[in-house]
């Protein structure tokens, strides 16, 4: 008895080959959509990897500064919000979207109503000491705090003379340093 082996066709199903490319061009679109966005990292987050929100505040009185301190993490506080009524406040909000860092160096500007620069100072973190704050990546920080006073701050630098009633607005910059680097 002879045995006949029949003719095996090992070619690829028309579907099955339109499937496998689809994959593979997904797949590449996916991996340069990827290279893109990491080449340009202004369009994720356009301050060094922070998202920043920053507005004037009514100043808090003592009971509530203290309060605030102690959601921060800063404990009782009483030494920081003594004489912080005649201070200027903001609201600020931080989001570390993208900084592997985690903590963040903040630089806001103060804007009169004809959008004027009137001064540049950095913010200050009342917790953390000495490292400051840690901001990792995913998470937030909301809080409403002081400026520090510009006769006593070196990071303070005025463009034009202004009054606290100018003060329309604020827009605020933020990059992270590594832990390492305790600001002085």
């Amino acid at each position: 008895m002879t045995v006949h082996q029949l003719p095996v066709d090992d070619t690829p199903h028309p579907l099955r080959r339109a499937v496998v490319a689809l994959v593979i061009v997904a797949l590449i679109g996916l991996g340069l959509g990827q290279l893109l966005l990491s080449s340009r990292p202004a369009a994720i987050a356009p301050h060094g990897g922070y998202r920043v929100i920053v507005s004037p505040h009514a100043p808090l009185g003592q009971a509530a500064c203290r309060h605030e301190l102690r959601v921060l993490g800063g404990g009782s506080g009483a030494w920081l919000c003594a004489g912080s009524a005649d201070r200027l406040w903001i609201h600020l909000s931080v989001k570390n979207v993208r900084d592997s860092n985690g903590y963040p160096v903040c630089t806001l500007t103060a804007y009169n109503q004809a959008g004027s620069a009137l001064f540049d100072q950095d913010v200050f973190f009342p917790f953390g000491f000495p490292a400051g704050l840690e901001l990792p990546r995913g998470t937030s920080l909301h809080m409403i705090w002081y400026l520090p006073q510009a006769k006593h701050d070196p990071s303070y630098v005025q463009h034009q003379h202004w009054t606290p009633s100018e003060i329309t607005r604020y827009r605020a910059t933020c990059h992270g340093r590594p832990e390492s680097q305790v600001p002085v």
